[in-house]
């Protein structure tokens, strides 16, 4: 083992928590060298930790250097939660911080940082304050690359930092500074000693490469200005209130061919701009995107076709057919919140529209497409990943959904007429449709329980190459219906089946529904376009109690269904107490079982026809719920109350399910739709 080469230890350093590696200190003296290194690259001091320092800091010089003895090793030093509510309470009057001799003194022994992260200290100001008034600044903090404070628009739990005061402290250190943000509120700037013209001043951070630029004061600025003041420069995060000057653009194109050259080290760029012009749109399209990692832009204040009309069609393909070059590539249209469209086009010409921009973010033949329809204003977004994902965000306003009852014959007499914005293009003008579509999410406000199967139908009828989906309806009732691929065990973890580009809606499994008694009609149309369904999962969502005296679902024609996986509480179990399940098998005697308890137990018997009629008729003791499963022999039912206490029955025979076999059915039928959903709104 004491052979191992430096470059093994170091993975294996990297992929270990510091208890471990601290172990690995003291396994050798080579290993303890190498691991110490490790180690203490990160220090990360919270309040019992400061309380700890200013102690050692406090011993005689000789004592004191054989504590800091291994501060040499410290690259980045992270203070937090450093204030007395993180203490023991017997120590809240104790002092939580540094003073400024103590302060000094640690960061001279710890001569290597490169980033100072006071981002969730409580004390970050201060010590901002003693380093900058420090007159020994060549002795403290002269490799810093980076300094991390809450600025004035973070909600974090650190002290918000002025911004001259955060930038004073980082022009202090200009020559080392390599990564950077800039509030460009005023073009002067003035802060203790520290004073002159921001955009000359910057010019004076030589080492620069990562950068974010808050632009609310130059409407001339340009992004050739600030490429001109850092040769070096690999990420750019712009940000304007100002559209970029499309006669600077202009000229600039036209005739200073350095400026329109990049450095071959610049690899990002994020541009939040009102919005892009025609002739900006070029200099990205031909100079700025061939050359990049990641390009990330969003157009603040238009609506998408709004931009489109004034773009032209034609020209917004061609400038987005060059965002899919790009490894990482996004675009966002997020307009204010009350905007009113400028131009009114009809939603069939809006989901062309949108269908047709899709088409010209394909890259190759194996994307992998995932749809996000959510409720909320007309933000909408495209996006590609270098693992060749390609999602789209379609906002849509209660308006686009919310439509008037239609008289169909359906089982409750009564449907909605399918969502506008889910129209289907035109397909004269776009080449695809949602027949691209693997993942289909949809997050909408509405209380009408009849809408997400109006959703799932036109998921089924004009998805094709479904591999999962998700609707989820917030109402006065929470509905969700979700359908996946089966679930697997392996290494006793439960996963997922990997989604292929050329799975198709056969490889879905299993259906899971949210407070929803699947109806007939549902149950019809999953079988018409999901007939190999192994497993049906229905649960009660939290915070919603929906009065169900009979919960009656026909199975019998899912000839693959292996397990039903049933929340009694669905059917009126939580009010009474106690419930009957009626199992209707088709190729066997039929089964009947008595359910009861309360919040902590859950105990099923089986029973007979005439009990459970007896038992129903009886008024007097209230009305009693009951679950009427159609299916076949081979399927298996687990009973669950509370998502805990389940109950396997299968071949007549009851038997309850140990903890940790609960945990993974609850993983399943519960953390896989919460935590789905969870990534959608990421």
């Amino acid at each position: 083992m004491s052979e191992l080469p430096s470059e093994i230890l170091n993975i294996v350093y990297k992929h270990s928590s510091n208890k471990d590696v601290l172990q690995c200190a003291l396994t050798c003296k080579r290993w303890k060298e190498s691991a110490l290194i490790h180690y203490y690259n990160s220090l990360s001091i919270d309040a019992s930790r400061v309380l700890q320092t200013k102690e050692l800091l406090q011993l005689d010089l000789s004592e004191r250097d054989r504590y800091f003895q291994n501060g040499t090793f410290t690259k980045k030093l992270v203070v937090h939660r450093d204030d007395r509510y993180h203490i023991p309470y017997d120590l809240r009057d104790t002092v939580v911080h540094y003073t400024k001799e103590e302060w000094i003194l640690l960061l001279k022994y710890l001569p290597n940082i490169q980033v100072l992260d006071l981002f969730q200290s409580k004390n970050s100001l201060r010590y901002m304050d003693y380093i900058l008034n420090c007159t020994e600044s060549d002795k403290i903090l002269h490799k810093t690359r980076a300094i991390i404070v809450t600025n004035s628009k973070s909600h974090m739990a650190g002290t918000k930092v002025p911004n001259d005061i955060y930038f004073a402290l980082c022009y202090k250190y200009r020559a080392t500074i390599t990564t950077l943000e800039v509030e460009y509120n005023s073009k002067s700037f003035k802060s203790g000693p520290i004073n002159g013209n921001m955009l000359t001043m910057l010019y004076h951070f030589n080492s620069l490469t990562h950068l974010t630029f808050n632009n609310s004061c130059d409407d001339q600025l340009t992004t050739f200005d600030i490429m001109d003041a850092f040769p070096h420069l690999v990420s750019l995060d712009y940000k304007s209130k100002y559209m970029i000057p499309e006669v600077i653009v202009e000229n600039i194109l036209g005739g200073d061919t350095n400026r329109k050259k990049l450095n071959s080290s610049f690899k990002e760029l994020h541009l939040t701009i009102p919005t892009i012009s025609m002739h900006y749109a070029d200099y990205i399209k031909d100079y700025v995107a061939p050359h990049l990692d990641v390009l990330k832009l969003k157009i603040c204040n238009m609506e998408i076709f709004d931009w489109v009309k004034r773009f032209g069609l034609y020209n917004a393909v061609g400038f987005l057919r060059s965002l899919s070059k790009v490894k990482t590539a996004s675009i966002i249209w997020e307009p204010h919140e009350h905007d009113d469209r400028l131009i009114n086009t009809s939603t069939k010409s809006e989901n062309t529209v949108f269908f047709t921009l899709l088409n010209a973010m394909i890259r190759n033949k194996n994307m992998h497409f995932r749809a996000q329809y959510i409720y909320g204003r007309a933000h909408k977004s495209l996006r590609v990943t270098p693992e060749d994902h390609l999602y789209f965000d379609y906002n849509l306003k209660e308006s686009d959904y919310n439509l008037p009852l239609t008289n169909q014959d359906f089982e409750q007499g009564y449907s909605l007429s399918l969502p506008a914005q889910f129209s289907i293009p035109n397909r004269s003008t776009s080449i695809i449709g949602p027949e691209v579509i693997h993942q289909f999410n949809v997050s909408l406000g509405d209380s009408h329980q009849n809408l997400p199967l109006e959703i799932l139908r036109y998921a089924l009828v004009n998805c094709p190459n479904l591999q999962t989906f998700c609707c989820q309806i917030l109402g006065e009732n929470n509905h969700t219906i979700l359908l996946d691929v089966t679930p697997k065990k392996g290494n006793d973890i439960v996963k997922s089946i990997p989604n292929s580009i050329n799975a198709t809606k056969a490889h879905i499994k299993v259906i899971k529904t949210e407070s929803i008694v699947p109806s007939k009609e549902m149950m019809c149309l999953i079988h018409q376009y999901l007939p190999a369904v192994e497993r049906l999962i229905c649960i009660l969502d939290d915070l919603t109690y929906p009065f169900v005296e009979l919960f009656e679902v026909d199975l019998t024609a899912f000839i693959y269904l292996k397990s039903v996986r049933l929340d009694v509480q669905l059917f009126n179990y939580d009010r009474q107490n106690t419930a009957f399940l009626e199992i209707q098998f088709s190729d066997k005697d039929w089964e009947y079982y008595h359910l009861w308890g309360n919040s902590t137990t859950l105990t099923v018997t089986k029973t007979t026809l005439e009990h459970m009629n007896e038992r129903i008729s009886i008024k007097e003791y209230g009305d009693v719920g009951k679950a009427v499963i159609q299916c076949r022999k081979q399927v298996k039912f687990e009973l669950f109350s509370n998502r805990s206490r389940t109950t396997e029955i299968y071949n007549g025979k009851i038997s309850k399910l140990d903890e940790e076999i609960i945990i993974k059915l609850r993983h399943i039928s519960y953390s896989n739709s919460r935590v789905r959903l969870y990534y959608i709104r990421s």
